[in-house]
């Protein structure tokens, strides 16, 4: 692995904790950031903090469990970037308590942004044939000519 100098690098869960961290890795790493998440004030902070020290960034305001909201985030990532090198689906929740408790609301607003988030990111934003024709279906997340593949 040489450079991410200008890969286009996406991140969910960016406002706070492992999020935070990785797009401040990859920023100073050289790349183009696309940050998400659900907290506004938080993600605003980051990407503040990435733009101050010269870094290229984006900020969206984004619930990931929302299957509308991400379809629109990719549509505007894609339009913006034409591709996207890494995606980091990193949003996530929990529930602390005894899981008989659990009501099943919960449990699908968890699953909607612990497991589908997960799917959604890399459908709806990764590399797809007819842009990298040179991936095969097999292993569409591998990317030609880049020094990580």
């Amino acid at each position: 692995m040489n450079s991410f100098q200008d890969a286009v690098i996406v991140v969910t869960g960016a406002g706070c904790g492992i999020g935070r961290a990785t797009a401040l890795t990859f920023s100073r790493l050289g790349a183009k950031l696309v940050l998400a998440d659900i907290q506004e004030e938080p993600l605003a902070k980051v990407a503040g903090e990435i733009s101050s020290n010269g870094g290229n960034v984006r900020a969206f305001h984004l619930d990931v469990s929302d299957r509308e909201q991400m379809k629109s985030f990719a549509r505007a990532v894609l339009d913006e970037f034409r591709n996207v090198d890494v995606v980091i689906s990193n949003a996530g929740v929990l529930i602390l308590g005894e899981t008989r408790l659990v009501s099943l609301e919960d449990f699908r607003w968890l699953m909607g942004v612990n497991f589908w988030k997960g799917n959604r990111a890399i459908l709806s934003i990764s590399p797809r044939p007819m842009l990298w024709p040179r991936c095969r279906m097999s292993d569409r997340t591998r990317l030609p000519n880049r020094p990580w593949s």
